[in-house]
């Protein structure tokens, strides 16, 4: 055989192990085996159904709930936030949603430090769970007050959040309101549209705009 013919099939052999090379970057891994096991051992899932039955108190302070009010606020919102599974992979779980949900809500920690104790699909999940479960209280939830320190409030000088009374007490400060049926009066319409101008222009401060998007 010469050269020139055992160029050729140098050549061939080449081309198509460059073929194959771009073949195998091209396949996409849809679901990684692990991740495919996270409805039965993923974190989030398994903690709320050990702690329901083990240890009921620490659930109520890990979300917040009781196992009762977490299931009828998943009842609530699973139409809200549930995916279908597909053919190459199963959809994350309208429970793992809102349970990471609740716990991000709980612990004020960021989407990146989440993502590291789960998966970013999961972290994505997050904020459409966090949305409709916004909704959910706005519409259900009208006739209650929480006074100012029940809530995590920010902290201008250090620029972070500062934890509020409701980590510890769930219901503690949450009040009860009577609905005013007239709706507010023009005058009260026009003092908020006042304070409104107001605080978004001579009366706003440099870190507002700031600790509005950083939260």
């Amino acid at each position: 055989m010469d050269d020139d013919i055992l160029g050729a099939l140098a050549l061939l052999l080449l081309i198509k192990k460059r073929k194959l090379q771009k073949q195998e970057k091209k396949k996409r891994v849809w679901s990684r085996q692990w991740l495919q096991k996270r409805r039965e051992k993923g974190v989030a899932c398994r903690q709320v159904r050990e702690l329901k039955e083990e240890d009921p108190h620490t659930l109520r302070q890990w979300i917040l709930l009781d196992h009762q009010q977490y299931q009828e606020l998943l009842n609530m919102v699973t139409p809200l936030i549930e995916k279908k599974d597909t053919n190459m992979r199963q959809a994350v779980t309208a429970a793992q949603r809102l349970t990471l949900t609740l716990r991000y809500l709980t612990t004020g920690e960021s989407y990146r430090s989440l993502s590291c104790q789960t998966t970013p699909e999961n972290v994505r999940a997050i904020t459409m769970a966090a949305v409709a479960l916004h909704n959910f209280l706005i519409e259900s939830s009208r006739d209650t007050y929480s006074p100012p320190d029940f809530i995590d409030r920010e902290d201008t000088n250090m620029g972070r959040l500062q934890r509020g009374e409701m980590h510890q007490h769930a219901h503690a400060g949450v009040e009860k309101l009577h609905a005013d049926e007239v709706g507010p009066s023009n005058q009260a319409k026009q003092v908020r549209e006042q304070l409104k101008g107001y605080f978004n222009d001579e009366g706003q401060v440099h870190w507002q705009a700031r600790m509005a998007l950083h939260h």
